[in-house]
């Protein structure tokens, strides 16, 4: 649990949530285009992730690429697939 600019407390979950309704969408620095928000989650931990719809590409917030690191070096490459997701594409 987080706290807010209120001071009350927000889980992880609705925190990405409100910055997916709230955040503005940026252009993907390949194409230029308005790139589509995701929100992943990888055992608990969910993430919002930027992703152009042509080529792809992925921009990660600050400490997300780490935790996608340590995620991937402690379950494997194929993990992501094997924890309930069916978009297998999404970090690969």
């Amino acid at each position: 649990m987080r706290h807010n600019e209120k001071g009350e407390f927000v889980c992880r979950f609705c925190e990405l949530e409100l910055r997916l309704e709230n955040e503005p969408r940026i252009p993907c620095p390949e194409h230029g285009c308005e790139m589509e928000k995701e929100v992943k989650v990888l055992q608990a931990h969910p993430m919002l992730i930027d992703r152009c719809p042509l080529c792809k590409g992925v921009w990660l917030q600050p400490g997300e690429l780490e935790m996608l690191e340590a995620y991937f070096e402690e379950n494997g490459s194929n993990s992501y697939a094997r924890h309930g997701s069916t978009d297998t594409t999404s970090f690969g």
